[in-house]
C-alpha cells in the first residue's frame, strides 16, 4: 500500500475532566512528543496515528475533547461513530474518576 492508504480506520474518543491529561496522552502517543505546558483544549482536537498490525495497515483517528463543564453538552456529539471511548482521570483526584464513571455518559 502507498503512503496514506489504510485498510482499517478507527475513531477513538478521549473524555474526562479538565486537566487530567487527555491532551498529553494524545500528543505523546500520536506525535511521540511531550510537553509539561498545555493550554486547555477548546471544543475538540484530533490527531492521526497509523501503524501495521498483523500485516494490515491501521489508522486511528484520536479525538481529544474539552473537559471544561461549558463544553460537555457538545462533547457528547463527538461520541457518534466512535469505535472506542477512553475515560481519562487523575489518579490523585477521586472526583475526576467519579465524574468519569457517571457524568460523562448521562
Amino acid at each position: 500500500m502507498s503512503k496514506g492508504e489504510y485498510l482499517h480506520l478507527f475513531k477513538v474518543v478521549l473524555v474526562g475532566n479538565s486537566c487530567v491529561g487527555k491532551s498529553s496522552i494524545v500528543i505523546r502517543y500520536a506525535d511521540n512528543d511531550f510537553s509539561d505546558v498545555f493550554l486547555a483544549t477548546i471544543g475538540v482536537d484530533f490527531r492521526f496515528k497509523s501503524f501495521m498490525l498483523n500485516g494490515e495497515s491501521v489508522k486511528l483517528q484520536i479525538w481529544d475533547t474539552a473537559g471544561q463543564e461549558k463544553f460537555r453538552t457538545i462533547t457528547s456529539s463527538y461520541y457518534r461513530g466512535a469505535h472506542a471511548l477512553m475515560i481519562v482521570f487523575d489518579i490523585t483526584d477521586m472526583q475526576s474518576y467519579l465524574d468519569g464513571t457517571t457524568y460523562w455518559f448521562q
